[in-house]
């Protein structure tokens, strides 16, 4: 199968389209995820913890938020909306990095076996 340097440039584009809508989408469902734990805690300083991008990131809201994501907590309801919140993590850097070394390996190995035969103009 030739394949030629317009549809090459499309399927580049097609490629990189679909990795940045998935690390977004993923990103909204875990930045949603994190709002829906954080709410749960009182605000520091009057600035509640669930919202994006709230002041000084050394400050007390931001140090109060990484004690948060990362000790483990009394109430198993909460440990279980932090751990829910990781595993989403987890997700979006999967997608981010996994995706292209997939697709790309994929591609090679189609190109190294014969199946698509590249052309150039």
């Amino acid at each position: 199968m030739y394949i030629s340097s317009d549809a090459q440039n499309i399927a580049s584009l097609a490629l990189a389209a679909i990795c940045a809508m998935g690390a977004i989408i993923l990103h909204v469902r875990f930045r949603a995820k994190q709002a829906a734990y954080l709410k749960r805690f009182p605000p520091v300083g009057g600035v509640p913890l669930n919202m994006p991008g709230s002041g000084d990131p050394f400050g007390a809201v931001s140090r109060t938020i990484w004690q948060a994501m990362f000790d483990h907590q009394p109430d198993w309801e909460l440990e279980r909306l932090r751990l829910d919140v990781w595993r989403r993590c987890v997700y979006v850097a999967l997608w981010i990095v996994g995706f292209p070394i997939v697709a790309v390996g994929t591609a090679t190995l189609l190109i190294a076996t014969g199946v698509i035969e590249l052309i150039a103009k």
